[in-house]
């Protein structure tokens, strides 16, 4: 994603992620945050625990996930990754996303 900042000098607390649009049978939707006080990063794209081999993977559309905040406290510019998959059975049949929603508090 390009870069969003939250306007908070001293950095906020990322709380949540959820998205929406359409999840089909057999498709799977994930995402990596990575957060900094630099606007230039730098920008480490991680899930849970702090690893770049997780992901936030929410059960489907509109139902958040909460976000690690040991990772992502006291930033103040974030960027995400969204992963989709198809179904491996029919391989035209893919997730759509049409908007993410981070929550986040000063």
């Amino acid at each position: 994603s390009s870069v969003f900042d939250t306007g908070i000098a001293g950095g906020a607390a990322l709380q949540s992620l959820a998205w929406q649009g359409v999840l089909p049978a057999g498709t799977v939707v994930r995402f990596q945050i990575a957060s900094s006080n630099s606007l230039v990063g730098p920008w480490t794209f991680v899930g849970p625990g702090s690893s770049g081999a997780s992901y936030y993977a929410p059960a489907g559309p509109d139902i958040p996930v909460a976000l690690d905040r040991d990772d992502h406290n006291n930033k103040r510019y974030f960027r995400y990754k969204v992963f989709l998959e198809s179904n491996a059975a029919a391989p035209f049949v893919a997730p759509t996303v049409t908007d993410i929603i981070i929550n986040w508090s000063p």
